[in-house]
């Protein structure tokens, strides 16, 4: 039996806005005093996390997240991907 070996990258994001590509889940825990938005279609439209808040995407097995944009004012940023 073959075993997958998948590449998990842990960072915080401080740059607004940044766009992840490629990615097949992320977890974002919003670490700054400021609210962070998270979206999937550009940031025509967004999940809102206040401080402390988290959010979890996971894509099917097999295919990837659209783009993830974060942005805010004052962005700090958890993120794990994989």
């Amino acid at each position: 039996m073959a075993n997958d070996i998948q590449s998990v990258s842990v960072k915080t994001i401080t740059i607004s806005p940044t766009t992840l590509s490629n990615l097949n889940s992320i977890s974002v825990l919003n670490s700054s005093t400021d609210a962070l938005s998270v979206s999937t279609d550009g940031g025509t439209n967004a999940v809102v996390l206040t401080t402390g808040q988290s959010l979890t995407l996971s894509a099917s097995s097999g295919f990837t997240l659209p783009p993830v944009k974060l942005f805010g004012a004052s962005v700090n940023a958890q993120v794990i991907t994989t």
